[in-house]
């Protein structure tokens, strides 16, 4: 059978069908297309991050329209030249343009950093490549970043807001704000020029860095700021590893110094490896402390340093307070001076220094003893070796009351770990006392010293010990061994000798007719010796030799007493002044018998 030839209509029928299929399928493909674009758009994403310096990429979310491009999560590793680090962000948002092509601004909800820092000896090759890291960036705001660095000395972290992008001013300007401070900084293209400003929550001025030509022949950096303020942050900073935080002490003097400004510059040919610095801390455009330094980096760190320092005494001593003995830091200072003035050369350790103080017309209360109009001056000629030169003029020495010294002079040297005693002269009680002077080894303690007495006026050394029913007059000499330890005196055998004639006066309250205390109310006196002892739990024994006569008692005839004197200070002369029957003793001598004492009579008869 032949078969039926189509018609025109059916021709042209089929003809239709056939153009209105290419469209459908194309309909169908870009259908199917645009339904699964979010998850194509993934894969070509994820698949062109491979050939990018990211390692590990992972996102998820994917959406976008003509004008954003939307992720709710997208993560990975970098290795960078400190380390690396691993970037997690939450929902970011893209804007951007198709003519020209380019990315107008990003925004991120959330964003965990954490970088694991290693130092320049431990960092990868991979890490050096210039290369490696370098992306253009466009305008970046990320609602809540949380930065987390891992260092040798603790973690560093940052939870706040932060925003990166260019500025009117320089090619690049980042923003971090935690709530309580907020760190700006601003940057050149190239990193040469760069200013980095902290400022509190209310917007006042912690602190300034300026760089600038870093990288090139004439680099400059330069801090500046209160110190106080500076110290306060360093303190309380999570930017800062704890262990790097200053405390204790370093924290102390900070506080104390707060009002003060401090401006740091260095300036280096080489790209800081050897640079020179500068360091000054000033009050009212006053200078307090300057220093200047030279300063070389690995591979053999090395500065030397010139400094000097101008305070009052009573703000030096509040900033030495932290290091003091806990007995000393009650000591008040009101007034005086210091200057000081160092050379250090550093190289690992100190090598070698030396050093100089200063200190003029201090007044100083320490404790009962109180030392005014004094000058010190100390002088270290050689810091490395131990060595000391210690020259000191008190105008005026208080130990007590009524208890007055002057023209203290001392003089000594010291030379680790041996100490030597040039002079030591003090003028009390109308004569003078001096230490010999010796050598003495301080890593051995206690020190054996000598303290000589001369011309010691008996009347005012008598009237120091505050009892007013001793008194006398003469003159005496002598030496005293003393044992000096942490804390503690001893004397033992100490020696006092009347260098000439003079009177004694004893006022018992109840010596009740006593010949001995009879003859002490007046004894003139041709001799005296003492024995002095004393120990570091305050006991002391003193056993005195006294020749003379009183014209009222036993019509002056000559007497010798031989006293015994001991106690518990400060209970001196206050009980068992005179020990032993001394009136027989003093009758025998002058050929007579002591009145015997009559027996009681019985009770009950006259």
């Amino acid at each position: 059978m032949n078969p039926v030839p189509d018609s025109p209509t059916t021709r042209k029928s089929g003809k239709r069908y056939r153009r209105l299929l290419v469209p459908a399928l194309l309909i169908i493909v870009v259908a199917t297309v645009w339904s699964q674009r979010y998850p194509l758009g993934e894969r070509l994403l994820l698949h062109a991050l491979q050939f990018s310096p990211l390692a590990e990429p992972e996102l998820s979310g994917l959406s976008f329209d003509g004008k954003q491009v939307q992720l709710e999560r997208f993560g990975f590793r970098l290795e960078t030249a400190a380390g690396p680090l691993q970037v997690t962000l939450q929902n970011v948002a893209a804007g951007y343009r198709l003519e020209p092509l380019s990315v107008e601004a990003i925004d991120i909800g959330h964003a965990v950093l954490k970088l694991d820092y290693q130092t320049a000896d431990t960092a990868t090759n991979a890490a050096a490549d210039e290369s490696t890291g370098r992306l253009p960036l466009p305008p970046l705001r990320v609602a809540n970043l949380d930065l987390q660095i891992a260092t040798p000395w603790g973690d560093s972290r940052f939870n706040g807001r932060a925003q990166f992008g260019p500025s009117p001013q320089t090619a690049y300007q980042l923003i971090l704000e935690d709530g309580r401070h907020s760190l700006t900084l601003n940057a050149a293209a190239d990193a040469a020029d760069f200013g980095l400003a902290l400022a509190g929550a209310n917007g006042a001025r912690i602190l300034a860095l300026d760089g600038s030509g870093l990288g090139g022949p004439d680099a400059k950096l330069n801090l500046r700021g209160k110190l106080g303020d500076i110290a306060a942050w360093l303190q309380s900073t999570p930017l800062l590893p704890a262990t790097l935080r200053p405390t204790g002490a370093p924290a102390a003097l900070a506080a104390q110094l707060g009002n003060s400004r401090l401006n740091l510059e260095l300036h280096s040919a080489d790209g800081f490896a050897h640079s020179q610095a500068k360091l000054s801390l000033t009050r009212d455009k006053n200078v307090l402390a300057e220093a200047k330094a030279a300063i070389s980096l690995p591979p053999q760190p090395a500065a030397d340093i010139a400094g000097r320092l101008a305070l009052s005494a009573g703000e030096a001593f509040d900033l030495a307070k932290p290091w003091l003995p806990e007995t000393a830091r009650s000591w008040s200072v009101a007034s005086g001076e210091i200057a000081a003035a160092w050379q250090l050369h550093w190289q690992t350790q100190l090598k070698r220094g030396t050093a100089k103080l200063d200190i003029g017309d201090l007044s100083l209360t320490a404790g009962p003893a109180r030392l005014q109009h004094s000058d010190i001056h100390l002088a270290i000629p050689e810091l490395a070796d131990g060595t000391a030169e210690l020259s000191a003029r008190i105008r005026t020495l208080e130990l007590g009351e009524g208890l007055t010294g002057r023209d203290l002079e001392l003089d000594a040297a010291y030379r680790e770990p041996e100490l030597a005693l040039k002079r030591a002269r003090l003028a009390i009680f109308g004569g003078q006392l001096e230490l010999v002077p010796d050598k003495f080894d301080i890593s051995q303690m206690p020190l054996a010293l000598t303290l000589k007495a001369q011309q010691i006026d008996l009347a005012q050394l008598l009237a120091s010990l505050h009892y007013p029913q001793l008194s006398g007059t003469g003159s005496v000499d002598g030496e005293l061994p003393l044992k000096l330890a942490t804390g503690s005196i001893e004397l033992q055998d100490g020696a006092l000798r009347g260098t000439r004639p003079g009177t004694l006066r004893y006022q018992s309250p109840a010596d009740d007719g006593n010949l001995a205390f009879q003859a002490l109310r007046n004894l003139v006196y041709h001799r005296l010796q003492a024995q002095l002892n004393y120990q570091p739990s305050g006991d002391y024994r003193i056993g005195l030799r006294l020749e003379g006569h009183n014209p009222e008692v036993l019509s002056g005839h000559p007497l010798a007493f031989n006293l015994n004197i001991s106690g518990q200070l400060p209970e001196l002369l206050r009980r068992g002044l005179v020990t032993g029957n001394f009136e027989r003793a003093i009758l025998e001598q002058v050929g007579q018998q002591p009145a015997e004492t009559p027996p009681a009579q019985p009770a009950g008869k006259p």
